[in-house]
């Protein structure tokens, strides 16, 4: 990509810039207002590092500080970086924060660094798209007035404002969590236009790697959840990752979205990097993606992303007529990708219920080698008869070892693999890569055989034959027309072979996996529910105030409380202030359906030494009982525990020591590579009920607390609540539907004329010929499809991506010819 995207802009007002060139002069008024900028965003992310809850507060601001100084050092590192960091840095399990996070201290710090940049520069980039259409300044004022408008409102009905560092979900605090993620992203807005200016190519490279590098930390997260929790290839048990997207201790699809928002950056990645090490790198974190995409079993992330590939796949192909270091027309590298995928994954899908994991091995062997064979090698036509003797003669060795040797099978498979792929990579071998290919075939038949006899044989013939009629045609149709085959490209055959690798981990879920089976077989039902929820949560919109500008933002929880109080209000918490010292108030549901429905408050902690006992002062006004566990446990699903149910009996206003010991078999660690975290929980278990605790102790052997703060003298501060399966209370489940109930019909409309806007620029406007449209496009269409059937926008740093995505749609523009 050129560093001379635009064709310079000309200006009438300058400065003398480095090597003598001009640049446009910047305002004083937009420099001081620059200055006040960086100024009130290093007090706001001073004042969060020094309440933060982990570790000496002067280390957390430390590190504020040299990302605000590398920042002004090196602009637009940042477009790197955070989006690289974004899905690793969420502590709110360890912190006790929900309102504010790591996001919020590391924007702001790029906010005060980037600020002073632009305050104390006389001179400035120049900006060739630096007139933003009218109607985009406006849709985005607008759509600022409606946040605010909803905060206000949002506050109003929480009862008025009231400052906590720990509130949960009901306070007047969680308007402000869902407010902040597009006043963040328009606070760096211009820094990005800055560094677009300056270097656009640079600029979109950094954009485009980094949320690829968060792509992988997100995927990386949810293999090591896998390994820990579960098996990497068991996908019958009910466990859906959460990688390190804590947002999710309610439910929700934060994991999803984030999913959907960075795979088209990486499939980028994969098509225009021009290093070898860079493309292998995207196609590895691209599998990994895969993976972490299917162990979602999420239906709308296996319809969402699919159709968000289609639409940047549909634009690239229009901007491009050549795919970017390939040399190969995009329509076509499009096309035969598409083909061997359909391809791959329909004979996997019509093998592995009777041929298994080994026979889908075999079959992803055998269409791996025939990309290898059919592409655009000039080689010339193999000799038939030297080519069908070596192929008799090969299938004879297979059948003699298969026959001869206990696993024979895989034996003569590996050795047909070997000499094929050896072959492959000599030209003038290109005769014995033929007639190892056959004998690869015959191999792939025996592993099925083998693994699952006659059925699986039987399944296996049609595929055989038709690889075998494929690799035929292409050995006679070589000599002089190479055209006929698919790319060459090591790295054409690479994202194939990935894309077949993915498809064959989505036939183990889809296929293999009971779980998700399950899920399809109820789609029709959970459907249903999904719009029930609508209805019930819109009828909480009873006035014109309501339904122009919204209930207020972050209000669905506790509206949500209010219509079920009788029937089945959710179990909450509060902190309470108390002679004695603060207490902790669970309330329970009004609904009791299991272990899963438990609002737990929770701690993270280490492995204990055993026996552990428990210590706490309780109360109640009403016979209950409190739950006691250390469970190793990531988020919402628990392995092994320790557990105790102590009966609580009406104590009045008296306090009653309790000091048990919890039962179990033990919990452990796991494993060095893939280690389990352990939480200690309490809840209130029996329905309709409040229970007080205040001295809150867990004694390991030795005596040993291994709780941090647990009388709660600093508040909430490493404490979190979870509701690991009921999950309706505190989402809407539709993006749309969302935004309607916090900001009404009038923050709904400009919502609705963004994304149309934004989409419609990338595809027919002026930015549709920006390198980074087809991605930007491609993740915007996903992220919504997602949203269809999750809030997505109360994620504030799924939030922060989309809106910032969208406000590049907005204001982006192609390349200007000179």
């Amino acid at each position: 990509m050129a560093d001379s995207f635009h064709a310079p802009a000309r200006r009438p007002e300058a400065a003398i810039g480095p090597g003598g060139a001009s640049q446009p002069v910047r305002a004083l008024p937009m420099r001081l207002l620059a200055a006040a900028l960086s100024l009130l965003c290093a007090a706001a992310g001073l004042a969060l590092a020094l309440r933060y809850p982990l570790g000496p507060p002067w280390a957390a601001a430390a590190v504020l500080a040299a990302v605000a100084v590398c920042t002004a050092l090196r602009p637009g590192l940042w477009i790197l970086a955070l989006p690289a960091v974004l899905p690793l840095v969420g502590f709110a399990p360890w912190t006790g924060w929900i309102t504010f996070e790591e996001l919020d201290m590391l924007a702001l710090a790029i906010a005060a660094g980037g600020h002073a940049r632009r305050a104390l520069e006389r001179a400035r980039p120049a900006h060739p798209e630096a007139t933003i259409a009218m109607a985009t300044r406006l849709l985005v004022v607008l759509f600022a007035l409606s946040i605010l408008v909803s905060l206000v409102r949002g506050v109003d009905d929480a009862g008025g404002f009231q400052f906590g560092w720990f509130q949960g979900y009901q306070g007047s605090m969680n308007s402000v969590r869902l407010a902040k993620s597009f006043f963040l992203a328009l606070l760096l807005l211009p820094l990005w236009r800055d560094a677009h200016a300056a270097d656009a190519g640079r600029a979109s490279r950094w954009l485009s790697a980094g949320l690829c590098l968060g792509l992988a930390g997100a995927s990386l997260a949810a293999l090591w959840e896998r390994l820990a929790f579960t098996r990497l290839l068991d996908f019958s048990t009910d466990y859906r990752t959460t990688a390190l997207f804590w947002e999710m201790h309610v439910g929700g699809a934060a994991f999803d979205g984030f999913l959907a928002l960075t795979v088209p950056f990486a499939v980028r990645e994969l098509q225009t990097a021009a290093r070898r090490w860079r493309w292998i790198g995207a196609l590895a974190i691209l599998v990994v993606a895969s993976y972490a995409c299917l162990t979602t079993f999420s239906r709308g992330v296996f319809v969402a992303i699919p159709i968000g590939l289609v639409v940047m796949g549909s634009l690239a192909v229009r901007q491009h007529a050549v795919a970017p270091a390939t040399g190969v027309s995009l329509r076509r590298w499009l096309g035969w990708a598409a083909l061997f995928g359909v391809g791959y994954a329909a004979a996997a899908v019509w093998m592995f219920p009777v041929a298994g994991y080994r026979g889908l091995l075999a079959l992803l062997g055998a269409f791996a080698l025939l990309l290898r064979l059919g592409g655009d090698t000039g080689a010339e036509a193999p000799s038939a008869a030297r080519s069908v003797a070596l192929a008799l003669a090969l299938s004879g060795l297979v059948l003699a070892i298969a026959w001869a040797l206990p696993r024979g099978a895989y034996v003569a498979y590996a050795l047909a693999f070997a000499v094929t792929a050896a072959a492959t990579c000599a030209p003038r071998a290109r005769w014995i890569a033929w007639a190892g290919y056959s004998a690869l075939v015959l191999g792939l038949g025996l592993v099925c055989w083998h693994w699952g006899g006659e059925p699986a044989l039987t399944h296996a013939l049609p595929v055989m034959a038709v690889l075998l009629l494929i690799a035929l045609a292409l050995a006679s149709s070589r000599a002089g027309r190479p055209e006929r085959g698919w790319p060459s490209s090591l790295r054409w055959q690479a994202g194939v072979l990935g894309c077949m690798v993915a498809a064959s981990a989505g036939v183990g879920v889809m296929v293999g996996g009971a779980y998700m089976t399950d899920r399809m077989s109820t789609t029709e039902g959970d459907l249903q529910t999904r719009v029930d929820h609508w209805r019930e949560g819109l009828s909480v919109l009873h006035s014109p105030a309501q339904w122009a500008f919204g209930v207020g933002l972050g209000r669905y929880p506790a509206s949500y409380f209010l219509l079920h109080d009788s029937i089945d209000a959710p179990g909450d918490y509060a902190l309470r202030e108390a002679p004695g010292g603060a207490v902790l108030a669970l309330s329970a549901g009004r609904k009791m359906l299991g272990w899963g429905e438990l609002l737990r408050v929770s701690q993270r902690v280490r492995v204990p030494r055993q026996p552990v006992q428990a210590e706490l002062q309780v109360r109640a006004e009403h016979p209950t009982g409190v739950h006691l566990e250390v469970c190793e446990k990531h988020l919402l699903y628990n392995g092994g525990c320790l557990l105790k149910e102590i009966a609580v009996p009406a104590t009045g206003g008296n306090w009653q020591t309790i000091r048990t010991p919890l039962d179990g078999a033990g919990v452990t660690g796991g494993q060095a590579f893939a280690p389990r975290l352990l939480s200690f929980s309490i809840s209130n278990r029996t329905e309709a009920t409040l229970l007080e605790v205040r001295d809150v102790r867990l004694i390991e052997a030795g005596g040993g607390d291994l709780l941090v703060n647990g009388d709660f003298s600093h508040d909430m501060a490493h404490w979190f609540f979870t509701s690991d399966r009921n999950h309706l209370p505190w989402h809407l489940k539709n993006v749309f539907v969302h935004v309607l109930f916090d900001q009404g019909l009038f923050g709904l409309c400009v919502f609705v004329l963004m994304l149309a806007g934004g989409l419609w620029r990338l595809a027919l406007g002026s930015a549709r010929a920006h390198p980074l449209a087809p991605a930007i496009a491609g993740a915007l269409v996903g992220f919504v499809m997602v949203g269809l059937f999750d809030s997505l926008v109360d994620v504030p740093r799924d939030a922060f991506v989309f809106y910032f995505l969208l406000l590049q749609a907005l204001t982006l523009h192609g390349p200007r010819r000179t």
